[in-house]
């Protein structure tokens, strides 16, 4: 993976029955352990935007609409390792939620 193709979640999803027990923030947070891992600089994923539930529960996760892809919203949340780039890059801070 490279900078220009983030990890990328595809069709993720949790069978209601299980939802708020911490399966979701635990796939979340491997997918996002991975492209720290790897050095990328972002997480990517799309939801539909009827879907407000999963809305929320990104938002919460640290996740910013990245595009508006007609029916789906891309969604973004930097890893670790491309905040610390951008500190770098800046030479203070990062910029949070770009």
């Amino acid at each position: 993976m490279t900078d220009e193709h983030p990890p990328y979640l595809d069709d993720f999803s949790v069978t209601a029955a299980y939802r708020n027990k911490g399966i979701g923030s635990a796939l979340v947070g491997a997918a996002e352990a991975y492209a720290d891992r790897i050095g990328s600089r972002a997480v990517l994923l799309h939801v539909e935007k009827t879907n407000t539930s999963a809305m929320r529960f990104y938002e919460r996760s640290g996740y910013a609409v990245f595009r508006d892809d007609g029916n789906r919203l891309l969604l973004k949340k930097d890893s670790r390792a491309g905040q610390n780039r951008r500190r770098r890059e800046s030479g203070g801070d990062p910029v949070w939620n770009r």
